[in-house]
């Protein structure tokens, strides 16, 4: 889903969770929450707001303890950039 669609529908999942995660029910600012999809996409989730919830970076995480922070992705792909250029 492109992200000038995905920001509105993560915001509206945020504000009817009222910004609470729904695994530990802990408050989070927006900036520090995630929109996790109940049943994942490739098991045949949609993005409609009846499959997504809040949640903690930190449950997030427990959930999909596969998956890298955006800045974690960021770091690797900086630290492929600078292999690259020095040889």
């Amino acid at each position: 889903m492109p992200l000038d669609l995905w920001m509105p529908l993560k915001q509206f999942v945020y504000e009817r969770d009222g910004g609470v995660c729904q695994y530990c029910e802990s408050q989070s600012e927006y900036i520090d929450t995630h929109c996790h999809h109940t049943l994942e996409l490739y098991e045949g989730g949609t993005n409609h707001p009846s499959n997504l919830k809040t949640l903690c970076h930190v449950c997030h995480k427990e959930r999909h303890p596969f998956m890298k922070s955006a800045r974690e992705k960021l770091r690797q792909g900086l630290g492929e950039i600078g292999h690259g250029l020095v040889r």
